[in-house]
């Protein structure tokens, strides 16, 4: 698992460029650096390492986002956070994180690198005489497949050689399942940034299944399969010009014909649509809103994880995240305990998501 040292971006491509070789991490010898809260054993095990290559000390805050827009604002000249965080956020549609402009205004300076063991918790079975379970898992970004990204698509396809048939079951991405290796609970796209069998043990154990086999995807692997086939035909039932494509904006005007269409990988990714997009488009233009997971203390030391019950407005979070910093909770706790009734305000619940002895 990879670690980044990240700087702000400063110089122009060009000198980059000739001087990406000569990048030197001891450049940052007697500084604190920023980095965020987090009990995953390997990124502790990748601070201390990186310790080891450098003399820095630590300042810690709440989330990975908060570290960037520190460093951008100039409180830090270097932050410390994971591969996985680091490039979901550079990709992220998030409106505010968009708004820092990470990919032009950040760079890695320094890669920490973990080993980290996984087992692999698929089996194999005869395809021909049993039936058998593929987890689909789909992420939103482009680049290499090897980096630990969070996955918006999750499906089973369970495939009966027998009766030939196959069952395709999509499960919500927001889904809250169980981390086996961590101990709490998570919404299931989170659990990739672990690595792709946790996500398969979340399943296996929030479906009572055995997943025998998965792919991976994301973007950059559907625009070559597409391509690699010589391009698809899409069917449309209205004639229009696509627009708003931030990321790929050669492709802003592409006009698609009502009825069948011949595109290459590029458009059928940037091209895809939902038939709910305008409605979820509007209201995150006019009153968006998102579940807000958390940090609670215990009086004994130690946290727990907490989430709302239901969607708070984007403009009561920052009261919403202030009074659970005030929050000390006591053990025993179980997961749905209600940790704080109508928080801030907001009209929905903060509860516990995992059990506490």
């Amino acid at each position: 698992e990879d670690y980044y040292v990240v700087v702000r971006n400063e110089g122009t491509a060009e000198a980059e460029a000739e001087g990406a070789a000569e990048a030197d991490i001891s450049t940052l010898a007697g500084q604190t650096i920023g980095t965020y809260m987090s009990h995953d054993l390997a990124y502790s095990e990748a601070k201390s390492k990186l310790q080891g290559e450098v003399s820095v000390e630590y300042a810690y805050v709440d989330t990975a986002k908060d570290t960037i827009v520190k460093l951008l604002n100039g409180e830090y000249n270097a932050i410390f956070l994971s591969a996985a965080s680091y490039e979901s956020m550079k990709s992220s549609s998030d409106t505010d994180i968009e708004a820092l402009n990470i990919a032009e205004k950040t760079k890695v300076l320094h890669t920490v690198s973990i080993p980290v063991e996984s087992e692999d918790r698929t089996s194999s079975v005869d395809v021909t005489k049993e039936s058998f379970n593929i987890y689909i898992s789909g992420s939103d970004m482009e680049g290499s497949i090897d980096i630990p990204n969070r996955t918006d698509v999750n499906m089973i396809a369970t495939v009966n050689p027998v009766t030939h048939e196959v069952l395709l079951t999509s499960i919500p991405r927001d889904y809250y399942v169980q981390l086996p290796s961590k101990g709490a609970s998570d919404k299931l796209t989170h659990s990739s940034l672990y690595g792709i069998q946790e996500s398969i043990g979340a399943i296996e154990n929030q479906l009572g299944i055995d997943i025998n086999y998965y792919l991976r995807v994301n973007y950059s692997t559907v625009m070559k399969l597409v391509d690699a086939i010589g391009g698809i035909e899409i069917e449309s039932d209205r004639d229009f010009y696509t627009s708003g494509m931030k990321g790929m904006p050669e492709l802003n005007g592409h006009h698609f014909v009502k009825g069948i269409n011949k595109v290459d990988g590029k458009i059928v990714v940037t091209g895809n649509t939902c038939k709910r997009g305008e409605i979820y488009g509007t209201q995150e233009f006019t009153a968006p809103k998102r579940v807000v997971t958390s940090l609670v203390r215990l009086t004994s030391g130690g946290v727990v994880s907490v989430k709302t019950d239901g969607l708070v407005l984007k403009t009561l979070i920052p009261e919403v995240l202030s009074e659970i910093g005030k929050l000390r909770l006591s053990a025993p706790l179980k997961i749905g305990d209600v940790a704080k009734e109508n928080v801030a305000g907001s009209g929905v619940n903060l509860v516990v998501t995992e059990d506490i002895k």
